[in-house]
């Protein structure tokens, strides 16, 4: 992309009537939303004709167009508290049994019993993390803490795992693993509610 037509601010706050766009070169263009939503290209606004026309009408408020979060933050917070609950206690008798199995099949039944358990926090975990942080600091809020949790606890997970098997510990990663579970489960239950106290649509 040729850096000149590359944009360095948008401006669309909820309520207004126009687009704004800041390019590279300095120019500052303003799109109202009747134009934008005239040659909107979706089949929605232009039917599946294949040729796109300018339709007037549609809705033209921004803020209109906000989805109501509450019922599926209510989802996230279940999900989120189940995956800490069943994390937590079912850690140490799944690889406990894992361990000792010698069935190909009891082994791929167990771990798709972890899966289950682990689909609660991957299943939602981005959008509880953007209803954390305004849109101004949300790829830092949620970029950094993620880079660093993973790094010190996924990076570390392999070597801490061979060092208790070389003591002859080996079940002690699984007391590892659900205490590092268990202390999110603390965190889950005890984090802002963002259903009443939600930064999703925040710019500020």
């Amino acid at each position: 992309m040729d850096p000149q037509i590359r944009p360095t601010a948008i401006k669309a706050p909820h309520g207004a009537r126009v687009f704004e766009v800041t390019w590279a070169d300095g120019q500052h263009m303003s799109y109202p939303h009747e134009i934008l939503r005239g040659y909107c290209p979706c089949a929605g606004c232009q039917g599946h004709s294949g040729a796109i026309r300018f339709q007037e009408g549609g809705n033209l408020e921004l803020e209109d167009q906000h989805i109501d979060m509450n019922p599926l933050i209510d989802v996230c917070l279940v999900l989120l508290v189940f995956f800490g609950v069943a994390g937590t206690l079912s850690t140490i008798p799944i690889l406990s049994a894992l361990k000792d199995t010698k069935s190909p099949f009891t082994a791929f039944l167990l771990i798709c019993g972890a899966w289950v358990f682990v689909a609660g926090y991957t299943s939602i975990n981005a959008i509880v993390k953007a209803e954390l942080f305004p849109t101004n600091v949300r790829a830092l809020g949620v970029g950094l803490p993620y880079a660093i949790t993973v790094s010190l606890f996924g990076g570390t997970a392999p070597a801490l795992a061979l060092y208790f098997k070389s003591l002859g510990h080996e079940s002690w990663f699984y007391y590892y693993l659900s205490g590092i579970i268990f202390i999110s489960l603390l965190i889950y239950t005890t984090m802002r509610d963002t259903k009443h106290a939600s930064a999703m649509h925040r710019h500020e």
